[in-house]
């Protein structure tokens, strides 16, 4: 009988320790998906300051070629 409540026990315990487990994979799940969507949000910021960059250098390169076409006219 003892070896009964021994084995009991031992399950008892091993029944905690999954439902922990299972809580923390839970939790962990879910922080991933918030992660991702984070990255996901940094990744279009990033595209989005890369073309505002790719404009603004168009701009200035076309602000330079007037000021250099004003300066050799002059």
């Amino acid at each position: 009988m003892k070896d009964f409540d021994n084995l009991e026990q031992r399950l008892d315990l091993l029944l905690g320790r999954f439902d922990v487990l299972h809580a923390q994979n839970a939790d962990l799940k879910e922080r991933l998906e918030l992660k991702e969507l984070e990255l996901k949000s940094l990744k279009e910021k990033i595209e989005r300051l890369d073309a505002e960059k790719s404009i603004a250098r168009d701009k200035v390169t076309n602000i330079l070629q007037k000021i250099e076409g004003l300066t050799q006219s002059a």
